[in-house]
């Protein structure tokens, strides 16, 4: 009989010394894990290149009316490639989707037709000037828009929409 009760004092011993050593455990990772988030936090800014904006719905907003066709079957893409700048139909259609799904969302909004070799864009009846960016090579490098699309109607000429926050 005495030998059970000093086998029990035993076990109680070793518990607690592994509940002991469990809580130490726990709580230098707590305090290494504190330590860690708080000087990575500290060190991170963001780094605007780097932020990705994006609005889908934007974006295939502008595709669906590049595949858009007037009433004689030509799609938009076929009469932008024909042209310089849009004309009545596709610039009146532009209107009236960008201005109309995007007003409320964005302070201004710009579709036109840019060109590769200069990077300036035709002024066009329904959305103005395009609105100055700065660009380094065939990348937009200020952070002023929200979003911008391209597509590439030749080699040389695309056509782009850019959305500005309100």
């Amino acid at each position: 009989m005495q030998y059970s009760h000093i086998g029990r004092r035993a076990q109680i011993g070793e518990t607690m010394t592994w509940v002991v050593a469990t809580i130490i455990i726990i709580a230098i990772l707590g305090i290494s894990i504190f330590i860690a988030s708080a000087k990575f936090n500290k060190d991170k800014t963001p780094d605007l290149q780097s932020v990705s904006r994006t609005d889908t719905l934007a974006s295939k907003s502008l595709f669906s009316y590049v595949l858009t066709k007037n009433s004689t079957g030509q799609t938009v893409y076929e009469q932008l490639n024909g042209y310089n700048n849009l004309n009545d139909f596709n610039g009146n259609l532009a209107g009236a989707i960008f201005n109309g799904f995007y007003g409320k969302t964005y302070a201004k909004k710009w579709v036109g037709v840019i060109y590769d070799t200069n990077f300036t864009g035709d002024k066009n009846l329904y959305f103005g000037e395009e609105p100055s960016l700065t660009r380094e090579g065939n990348r937009v490098t200020t952070q002023l828009y929200y979003f911008l699309q391209d597509i590439q109607l030749t080699p040389t000429k695309n056509l782009e929409m850019v959305l500005f926050p309100k």
